[in-house]
């Protein structure tokens, strides 16, 4: 009865254990890895969408429309990934960047309204003075702003992964015992 006993006990123990791993897991997946893509996501539409994008109207690669086009995908894009992204629960570092972050990316999309002005005038003179001298400055720090969110969303994660190992070594250690 009490190896009976003894083992039942182990045995609940081991099924908490693993499903607190698979709970630390799914932490991870849903609160840093999805938003870890949701954060390349918007840095990329910076980047490509916007950047790049006043590169290929200046060099004639694509047409003002197109270029207007894809104005219109990046800012409705960013719009809804950043909104989704500040409803996940955050880290109280996740919060300072965000701070640190949102006066940036007001004035980047100020700055990107001015593109579309000059996109809506084709005025290629306007577009070459412009991005050297506005847009670059603009979409920089907000590019190093969303790289220091990606950080701290992996050593979040590490943390994750770090408790969820602590964990496992004292369920196999208990076992071991």
């Amino acid at each position: 009865g009490g190896s009976a006993l003894l083992l039942l006990v182990f045995g609940l123990a081991a099924i908490v254990g693993m499903g607190n791993s698979v709970d630390s897991l799914n932490r991870m997946y849903l609160e840093r890895v999805v938003p870890l893509q949701s954060l390349k996501t918007v840095a990329d539409d910076y980047a490509v969408l916007v950047v790049d994008t006043s590169h290929k109207v200046r060099n004639n690669n694509i047409t003002w429309d197109d270029g207007l086009a894809n104005l219109d995908v990046a800012e409705a894009r960013i719009k809804r990934i950043w909104s989704d992204y500040l409803q996940h629960d955050l880290d109280p570092r996740e919060v300072a960047l965000i701070d640190a972050l949102r006066p940036l990316i007001r004035q980047a999309d100020g700055e990107i309204a001015t593109l579309r002005d000059i996109f809506l005038r084709r005025d290629s003179e306007a577009l070459t003075a412009f991005t050297v001298d506005a847009l670059y400055p603009a979409i920089d720090p907000v590019s190093d702003g969303f790289a220091n969110l990606v950080a701290v969303q992996l050593e979040i994660s590490e943390e994750i992964f770090d408790a969820a190992a602590l964990a496992y070594s004292r369920t196999r250690t208990l076992f071991l015992v």
